[in-house]
């Protein structure tokens, strides 16, 4: 039997270790960096509102980072994208997001203070988040980063249009000629949608009049002076010729709609008069309880010497306690003023209702009285001319609603970019050192290799 040489047993398998352990760690490399590898898509967004300190929205509801990986924004970013489910699926995408709060140790700090001071009501909340996104890498490193681009991208803009924009209402005329309306009834939908339309963009270029989509190149100045000019011109222009013509489909369907109306309006006003009536007795009461009670008057006299006369309410005093006390003993003074003021603008409420009916009571007697003596139904030519210009008319609200609700879109992403920051563009690292692993793995089985070749080196001496 031959001597123990290590060495020698090494340097005659030096190529069958070598080129072993190098196959391990390439093929180790290979199936982990195609089968167990992640990308993650990483960045920091911050909550820029007003009171994002305090943990609300501008709407003043908290704020959610989850809604980031809603189910509808993810649908919506792969639809933006053009993801099949080949090559992605919703609920896969929406597991490989992440969102932490950043909590710096000066934070921490704050709030311990906070806590050492009795403010035990004191609650911490971030306005800086960490979010991530892992998936694997069959679609490439590129993936991640468009996919987390395009879902913030996509969730700005709903924070836009649900913290702090209002939402856009439906449009009742993109297929008005369709419903069974009256030729007047139409003009009236159109009236109304205009009126709407133009009282919410008013609103917009109060918060905003310099905004400009970049996509439509309009201003909401623009839209308002657009949609105002088909209420005050062309639909009028449609309820004149209407009017003037007595144009109708049917005379006794239409009249008996108008009847309808002024019944609910006199319903409703009835209801509206006795509420009225009601409040005034209260007041009336309130009043005279001033006149009775409200005395003695006293006389101040002012430093120059010149008197003052004062009446003393002695009513309130008399109706309220002067404090209310809770369970724990602890009293607190009594508003005596909040009753009055509500009643008064419940008052202000009913008085302004029963008004409004007053002048549409008045409106649908006046398009009674016009087509009364109308025609059972208008010619068919005449029909077919109205329908036509009304259709004309239809399409151009429909168009210019259409470049509202893209401004509008824009306008949202504004916002959400205005209240949402990203503080740091998204980049993308592999989540694991597969490398690293890979020349252990060499190192390994280099070692295994050495052991088996001292092995069976030392079986071939025997």
């Amino acid at each position: 039997m031959k001597e123990l040489d290590v060495f020698r047993y090494l340097k005659k398998y030096r190529k069958a270790i070598a080129g072993f352990s190098i196959l391990a760690g390439i093929a180790f490399y290979l199936i982990a960096q195609l089968y167990i590898q992640q990308y993650t898509a990483v960045t920091v967004i911050e909550y820029t509102g007003s009171r994002a300190a305090e943990g609300l929205s501008p709407d003043d509801t908290p704020i959610d980072p989850s809604e980031i990986y809603a189910t509808n924004l993810v649908a919506q970013a792969m639809k933006a994208l053009d993801l099949d489910y080949t090559e992605a699926t919703m609920d896969e995408i929406r597991r490989g997001i992440q969102v932490e709060p950043v909590i710096t140790e000066e934070d921490l700090m704050i709030q311990q203070s906070k806590l050492d001071n009795g403010e035990e009501d004191y609650e911490l909340n971030p306005t800086r988040y960490l979010v991530s996104f892992h998936c694997g890498v069959g679609n490439g490193r590129d993936h991640p980063r468009r996919v987390l681009n395009q879902i913030l991208q996509e969730y700005a803009s709903y924070y836009g249009k649900a913290h702090v924009n209002t939402s856009l209402a439906a449009n009742p005329v993109s297929d008005i000629t369709s419903k069974g309306y009256d030729y007047l009834e139409m003009a009236e939908v159109m009236d109304d949608t205009l009126t709407s339309i133009t009282e919410h963009l008013s609103d917009k270029v109060t918060w905003n009049g310099e905004f400009r989509s970049s996509g439509t190149g309009y201003s909401f100045q623009d839209l308002q002076d657009e949609f105002t000019f088909l209420k005050e011109v062309e639909v009028r222009q449609l309820f004149s010729r209407i009017l003037a013509d007595r144009v109708t489909k049917d005379r006794d369907v239409l009249l008996s709609k108008y009847r309808n109306r002024n019944n609910d309006l006199g319903i409703s006003n009835n209801a509206a008069s006795f509420e009225i009536e009601k409040i005034r007795g209260i007041i009336s009461a309130y009043e005279g309880a001033m006149e009775e009670f409200s005395v003695p008057i006293r006389t101040n006299t002012d430093e120059e010497g010149k008197e003052e006369t004062v009446l003393q309410n002695n009513v309130l005093p008399n109706v309220y306690d002067d404090w209310n006390e809770d369970q724990d003993g602890n009293r607190a003074p009594v508003d005596r003023t909040a009753e009055y003021d509500k009643l008064l603008t419940r008052y202000i409420e009913d008085r302004t209702l029963f008004e409004h009916n007053l002048i549409d009571t008045d409106y649908n007697n006046y398009v009674i009285e016009v087509f009364a003596g109308a025609p059972s139904s208008s010619s068919p030519e005449v029909q077919q001319e109205l329908q036509q210009e009304i259709a004309g008319l239809a399409e151009k609200i429909n168009a210019l609603q259409e470049i509202y609700y893209k401004t509008n879109d824009e306008y949202n992403e504004y916002l959400g970019a205005q209240n949402i920051m990203m503080l740091s563009s998204v980049r993308v690292t592999e989540r694991f050192p597969i490398l690293i692993f890979a020349i252990l793995i060499m190192v390994i089985f280099g070692a295994l290799g050495c052991a088996g070749a001292a092995l069976f080196g030392r079986i071939e001496d025997f």
